[in-house]
């Protein structure tokens, strides 16, 4: 979403987000997919609220995957729909 949508180069992607470029180019051409994304695909509302940290990020605010940790948590809704979810899966 950061190259997509907000122009980041890959580059730069994957220093704000810890990991190597080429695994960035691997997620955005589809030849690699994180299986956490299934969860996030069944979940608007999680979908919704990543998006928005995304969009923060991309405004200058620095990735600390922590602060997903804590907005899920604090988001009771989210939280659960994750567990149902997963428990699916």
């Amino acid at each position: 979403m950061l190259v997509k949508e907000y122009g980041f180069s890959q580059l730069k992607t994957s220093k704000i987000l810890g990991m190597k470029q080429p695994a960035v180019n691997y997620l955005i051409t589809g030849r690699r997919r994180i299986h956490c994304m299934a969860v996030v695909e069944k979940l608007p509302e999680l979908k919704n609220l990543l998006d928005n940290y995304v969009a923060e990020i991309a405004s200058g605010k620095s990735f600390d995957p922590c602060e997903i940790c804590k907005k899920i948590t604090n988001n009771r809704d989210v939280y659960n729909s994750i567990l149902r979810v997963v428990k699916e899966l």
